[in-house]
């Protein structure tokens, strides 16, 4: 399906960056067509930076170069890849002042929220209503794969270098755990009345390998699938192991990956890759927006 965005888009007045740390502003024309919104800059405006920014100490003072009019700010510096804001390499104050305060929209949110309201579906939405939340409680799990191999020393083996499912599927018993000894010492005694259930385990990944999906499939995770249903010759679709979402098609190429990035914030419990950047900033995001435990491997 083809977008006609322009068709949608509204203008706003902005001084594309990149990205703070990246210096290739084409990145800004790639994904500006998803955000519906056409970036028109004031004549007027000068912009020191040229559209890009390469040195994180900078990462503030890049949006607050604007033009003003009569004392107040007429247009907006924008971001399109807020991942630099983030990680070891860079200092607290762009987190603090930036990457701390960019909300995903009520949008986007909603979408995030309805696609949890058609995987994990509780058992009790009456219960669930009642206790001031719209989902039952989940683990979810950001596994990079595909292109993360790069990051690999030349000639070391997959296993030394990459977070294998094995190992998560063992941090997944160790929250199970610390959740079983929480609920008992609030029930007061072994063996008292409560009842013990394991959380549902949402992934989204990009691993394309058969036999890692089986295991996945074999641990009972919940996979998050952006793709289409499929169909046979009849038209009648095919039985499929995930729940087809049709973001891509639905949506366009922009949606799978940013709607990932807003489930990875509303996890309870976030197990990320400590080399992905994505998950790095989810793990920053889960735990200053909503105190959800998180951790990196």
């Amino acid at each position: 399906m083809s977008h006609h965005w322009q068709d949608y888009a509204e203008d706003f007045p902005c001084v594309p960056n990149g990205a703070i740390g990246a210096n290739n502003k084409n990145l800004f024309d790639h994904f500006r067509p998803q955000f519906l919104m056409n970036f028109t800059t004031p004549t007027d405006v000068v912009d020191e930076t040229h559209g890009k920014s390469t040195d994180y100490v900078y990462a503030r003072d890049v949006l607050l170069k604007d033009s003003k009019k009569n004392g107040e700010r007429d247009m907006w510096k924008c971001l399109s890849c807020p991942y630099f804001l983030n990680g070891g390499d860079l200092n607290d104050r762009a987190w603090n002042e930036i990457g701390l305060h960019l909300k995903f929209n009520d949008k986007i949110e909603k979408m995030a929220d309805d696609i949890l309201d058609l995987l994990l579906k509780p058992k009790n939405k009456e219960q669930l209503t009642a206790a001031g939340r719209r989902h039952p409680e989940f683990i979810i799990i950001h596994l990079r794969r595909g292109d993360i191999v790069n990051k690999c020393k030349p000639h070391q083996p997959e296993a030394e270098c990459i977070v294998q499912i094995e190992q998560i599927a063992e941090k997944v018993d160790d929250i199970e755990k610390q959740r079983r000894i929480q609920i008992l010492s609030k029930d007061g005694q072994e063996g008292a009345s409560t009842v013990y259930e394991r959380l549902p385990v949402l992934v989204t990944t990009n691993e394309k390998r058969i036999e890692e999906l089986e295991k996945l499939e074999k641990l009972g995770w919940i996979m998050l699938d952006h793709g289409d249903e499929e169909m046979d010759a009849a038209g009648h679709v095919l039985p499929s192991k995930t729940t087809k979402l049709g973001t891509m098609t639905a949506l366009g190429q922009f949606y799978p990956p940013m709607l990932d990035a807003v489930l990875l914030t509303k996890g309870d419990y976030l197990i990320g890759m400590s080399n992905s950047r994505m998950s790095q900033l989810a793990v920053q995001r889960g735990k200053a927006w909503h105190q959800h435990t998180t951790v990196l491997m």
